[in-house]
């Protein structure tokens, strides 16, 4: 069954923390930096601010600190499943959940911003690699930006 991803009170949360300096000058593309955001904001408002802060302490001792998390989503998904468990294997609030609440977070954002997706089927986040649905809804976002600047160039090029 397929469930409403544009419904603004799943979202609310997201005006709830403010984002680290570090983040927000971070030399990221556009989609890298929303999906950072979107990471840090769902770790900090589903773990609480310290228990976040483990997480991100932790992924930096595994070679995956929080600026490179968006290139490096494989290592994020395994070292995340490791410490919150995942299937019947799991703690309070279990990986996949988080993954599935980030897909959210980035569908709605990327929908605000005018990206065609498409129909999306969450149940499709869980047979689907985190990882691979990220790089799906970024090509996307890619084609979307590409068509924009087309559209720039266009209306630049043709005379007044």
């Amino acid at each position: 069954m397929e469930r409403a991803l544009l419904d603004d009170s799943n979202i609310q949360w997201l005006r709830i923390c403010p984002l680290p300096s570090e983040v927000r000058h971070a030399p990221l593309d556009d989609f890298d930096e929303l999906l950072l955001q979107i990471i840090d904001k769902t770790l900090r408002y589903t773990l609480g601010e310290e228990n976040a802060k483990i997480i991100y302490d932790y992924l930096e001792k595994r070679s995956c600190p929080r600026l490179k998390i968006p290139q490096k989503l494989d290592a994020f998904c395994a070292e995340l499943r490791l410490v919150l468990g995942h299937g019947d294997n799991k703690v309070h609030c279990s990986a996949e959940a988080l993954e599935e609440t980030i897909v959210r977070m980035v569908c709605i954002s990327l929908a605000r911003a005018g990206v065609k997706l498409g129909p999306i089927n969450l149940s499709e986040t869980r047979s689907t690699e985190f990882a691979d649905f990220i790089g799906k809804l970024k090509e996307a976002y890619c084609v979307r930006n590409k068509n924009d600047q087309a559209m720039q160039f266009s209306k630049e090029a043709s005379p007044v």
